[in-house]
């Protein structure tokens, strides 16, 4: 049940957590961290995938914007939100979603959205 996972999802594991002198404790925690917060960008997207797959664009655009949320700089997440929104008949949220996903890149990276 991809919902009831995600919504278990508490953030990054053991966040803010640390044994010293435990290099091996350490690597195996990032590790961890990594593998869950890749399942929960891949349920979101499963979840977001399916909504489309049913036109219940709302629900798809509410997907791809945790997703987003999750994930703020991946252009093709972006653009899968814009779309889902555009799908949904809000074209405005989804001018705003891409300004805002420039304005992101701009800042936190100095870089240009893709085309």
């Amino acid at each position: 049940d991809l919902a009831t996972a995600v919504s278990l999802y508490g953030g990054p594991f053991l966040d803010g957590f640390f044994v010293s002198d435990a290099p091996e404790f350490e690597r195996w925690v990032d590790g961890e961290r990594t593998r869950l917060a890749d399942r929960y960008a891949l349920a979101m997207e499963a979840l977001a995938e399916e909504a489309g797959r049913r036109r219940d664009a709302r629900a798809a655009a509410d997907w791809w914007g945790r997703l987003a949320a999750h994930d703020p700089y991946n252009a093709r997440v972006a653009l899968r939100r814009m779309q889902a929104l555009e799908a949904a008949g809000d074209r405005a949220g989804a001018i705003q979603h891409a300004r805002l996903h420039a304005a992101l890149l701009r800042q936190d990276v100095e870089a240009e959205p893709d085309p």
